[in-house]
């Protein structure tokens, strides 16, 4: 039943980021390495599976982004939820992903929740970090994802990684 829930709210998830639309944002074409801001969009309806030996849900689209670079074959294994699932309420989830095209590949992690709230619409929160292979090493990929039903936005930054900030340690206590 579990791993019913998990495909159910990863294709509804799927299903609210279908709505998004590809902004004007692009890259400087003559840096390669250059840092720039994007749009993206889901470009056709996923294909979910589920791994039989490990019942894990594994969904491949195809995205569509203002900036080549973020554009590709998005594979995401689903880690499902990390709270109590009920499904009228939300879910929480962190997922591994990769998105590959011709001029490299970014591999990292896409994390948040789902909400389904019975006084309004369901809605979709999502950060991934990724990290650039091959032709995008030394750049890192962030992405969001937010937004009611219909109205989902999918925004991001393409950032040369040894410009991103290091996470602060806390004061001591």
């Amino acid at each position: 039943m579990r791993g019913i829930k998990t495909t159910t709210s990863s294709i509804l998830a799927l299903g609210l980021l279908a709505g998004s639309t590809v902004g004007v944002a692009a890259q400087d074409e003559a840096d390669p390495m250059a840092a720039s801001t994007f749009t993206t969009q889901l470009v056709s309806e996923p294909e979910v599976t589920l791994d039989p030996g490990t019942r894990t849900t594994i969904v491949v689209s195809e995205w569509e982004s203002s900036d080549p670079r973020a554009s590709g074959t998005r594979t995401e294994v689903v880690g499902g939820s990390l709270v109590p699932e009920d499904e009228s309420r939300g879910q929480v989830q962190r997922n591994a992903v990769r998105i590959v095209n011709e001029g490299g590949s970014w591999v990292g992690s896409h994390r948040g929740f789902l909400t389904f709230p019975d006084d309004g619409p369901p809605t979709v929160q999502f950060l991934s970090e990724l990290v650039g292979e091959g032709g995008y090493e030394g750049l890192s990929l962030f992405h969001a994802t937010t937004g009611n039903a219909g109205e989902v936005r999918e925004i991001g930054v393409i950032w040369p990684t040894d410009e991103v900030p290091a996470i602060p340690d806390l004061p001591a206590e």
